[in-house]
C-alpha cells in the first residue's frame, strides 16, 4: 500500500461515492442477501466509513458486527455516524476473535501478498470469506508493480493492481491449507474501464465475486483428492455462461 495512505483525496472521495446507505453496490448486496440467513457474525475489512453496517441494520434481524481499517479518518466519521463501540481503526492482521462472515470488498486487488491475506481470513473465519477480484482467463498472475498498477487517488504515487489468473488463483485456494466446501464466483465485465495500466488488454479482465464456504473437517481424503475427476468440482459459477471454461 502507498505509504500516503491518509491523503485527504481519498477520504473526499470515500465521503461522496462510499459514505450511504445507497452507495452499496449490487454485488455487495447480492452477497449480504445470499447469506441472511446463514451468518449471525461479520468482520468488515477496510469497512472505510462504516455505510455497510447501515445496510446490514437494515436487512438483517440480528447480527454482530465489527468494522475495522487502518484510515483513522475514515474510521473517526464512522464512529461518530453510527457507533462507537463496532469500528477500530486496526489491521485485520491483529484481529484474533472469529466471524461468521469475513467481508472484504473494493481492496483485494491491492494485495500483492494475496496468499497470505487469504491464509488470515481464513484463520479469522468461521464459516464464510467473500470478496472481489481482478481475474482473467490467459496469462499469469500479475503482481509486478511497474507492469500493473493503479494511481493512488491524488497522490502521485502508484499501487499494485493485482489481476489474477483464475484457474492459478482456484488452484491455490483448493490447496491442503485449506478446505472449502464450496467456491461461488459470480464473474461480470466492469461497467467503466478501469483506470489502472494493465499490461493486457482492458477488455479481458473481469471482476470475480468470491464466497468461500469452509468445510466443516480440516482433513481430506487423500485417496478421493488424488482420483478427482474434476478439480472445480467444488466451484458454482454464475453466470451459466461460464461454465464451460472450468470443465
Amino acid at each position: 500500500m502507498v505509504n500516503n495512505f491518509l491523503h485527504k483525496s481519498k477520504i473526499d472521495r470515500l465521503l461522496k461515492t462510499r459514505s450511504n446507505l445507497e452507495d452499496t453496490r449490487k454485488n455487495e448486496e447480492k452477497v449480504l442477501f445470499f447469506l441472511k440467513n446463514k451468518i449471525k457474525s461479520i468482520l468488515d475489512v477496510g469497512c472505510g466509513t462504516g455505510f455497510i453496517f447501515e445496510w446490514i441494520k437494515k436487512n438483517y434481524t440480528e447480527c454482530n458486527y465489527l468494522g475495522v481499517d487502518i484510515d483513522k479518518i475514515a474510521i473517526k466519521y464512522a464512529k461518530k455516524k453510527y457507533n462507537d463501540r463496532i469500528f477500530k481503526c486496526s489491521s485485520f492482521f491483529s484481529i484474533k476473535k472469529k466471524f461468521d462472515l469475513i467481508l472484504l470488498f473494493e481492496l483485494f486487488y491491492q494485495f500483492k501478498n494475496y496468499k497470505k491475506v487469504i491464509s488470515k481470513l481464513y484463520q479469522l473465519s468461521d464459516n464464510y470469506i467473500s470478496f472481489d477480484a481482478r481475474v482473467k482467463f490467459s496469462g499469469s498472475t500479475i503482481l509486478d508493480k511497474e507492469l500493473s498498477y493503479f494511481y493512488y487517488h491524488d497522490t502521485g504515487k502508484t499501487n499494485h493492481y493485482v489481476v489474477h489468473n483464475i484457474y492459478e488463483f482456484l488452484n491455490f485456494l483448493s490447496t491442503p491449507k485449506f478446505n472449502f466446501d464450496k467456491i461461488y464466483l459470480n464473474l461480470y465485465k466492469p461497467k467503466k474501464i478501469t483506470s489502472a495500466y494493465l499490461p493486457f488488454k482492458k477488455s479481458d479482465m473481469l471482476i470475480g465475486v468470491f464466497i468461500l464456504k469452509k468445510g466443516k473437517k480440516n482433513i481430506r481424503e487423500g485417496k478421493k483428492l488424488r482420483n478427482k475427476k474434476n478439480q472445480f468440482e467444488n466451484l458454482i459459477v454464475w453466470p451459466k455462461k461460464y461454465e464451460k471454461f472450468f470443465k
